[in-house]
């Protein structure tokens, strides 16, 4: 389909800010992205930290800092400054994930996503609350 402009039409999942469908030319690909984005990761069990880290890295993450605890996740966060993005794990050994997501959010941080496995709507209404962007 060709709309007057030139360009074909392509319906992404995506709306523009007017709230229509994103229109491309038909030479524009997905492709990677070619700068590289900071992380802090946050999880006290290695594998889970070594597969998302792995992920990241594939999805073109640069620096990924990685924290097994709140107090280790505070003394990165302190030497890297914010990362473009934080995934916390919700259930730390020493607890105070919820008050990490707070904390970040105080110092600057802007995408935080949270990671647990509790589906109470309490517990992810008080994530979102604290600050974070996402939970999974």
């Amino acid at each position: 389909m060709t709309n007057p402009t030139g360009f074909r039409a392509i319906t992404r999942s995506r709306r523009n800010a007017a709230g229509g469908n994103v229109i491309l030319p038909p030479t524009v690909r997905p492709c990677p992205r070619t700068e590289l984005f900071s992380v802090l990761l946050v999880a006290d069990h290695p594998p889970l930290r070594e597969a998302i880290s792995a992920r990241l890295h594939a999805m073109g993450a640069g620096p990924v800092h990685q924290a097994a605890s709140v107090a280790e996740a505070r003394a990165r966060a302190g030497r890297s400054g914010p990362c473009d993005l934080g995934v916390l794990d919700l259930g730390l050994s020493d607890g105070g994930g919820l008050d990490l997501v707070t904390e970040l959010r105080s110092r600057g941080w802007r995408q935080l996503v949270v990671l647990g496995c509790s589906d109470d709507p309490h517990t992810v209404r008080e994530v979102f609350r604290a600050g974070a962007q996402g939970y999974l």
